[in-house]
């Protein structure tokens, strides 16, 4: 008998290619603020920087901290108002999209 894995569930995100770079796009402009701005700006979470560092690299599997934070991030720039019209139609899709590949694994407690 093989021991347990210790590595993290996956969850597929499925994104058309222009979600994809819209939200390539919005994660790395995150990443790319804290680092110019340190003082100013808190760094991103660690799990914001592993679901850029997947859209990046073409990736299809998240990990759920990875969606929930990248979700929790869509969501306070939908709130915030940032960004323009036509793009937020692509967020609102992926924030929509992460919620589907979410649902099957169930409610989980804010991290």
């Amino acid at each position: 008998m093989s021991a347990p894995s210790t590595e993290p569930p996956l969850v597929p995100l499925r994104l058309p290619s222009r979600e994809q770079w819209v939200l390539h796009r919005l994660l790395g402009d995150r990443i790319e603020r804290a680092r110019r701005s340190p003082r100013t700006t808190p760094p991103p979470d660690p799990d914001v920087k592993g679901a850029f560092r997947k859209v990046e690299s073409g990736s299809l599997l998240y990990t759920v901290p990875e969606l929930q934070r990248t979700r929790e991030y869509l969501a306070a720039y939908l709130q915030d108002g940032l960004g323009p019209d036509g793009e937020r139609q692509y967020v609102v899709s992926i924030v929509e999209r992460i919620d589907e590949a979410l649902a099957p694994v169930g409610p989980i407690p804010p991290g």
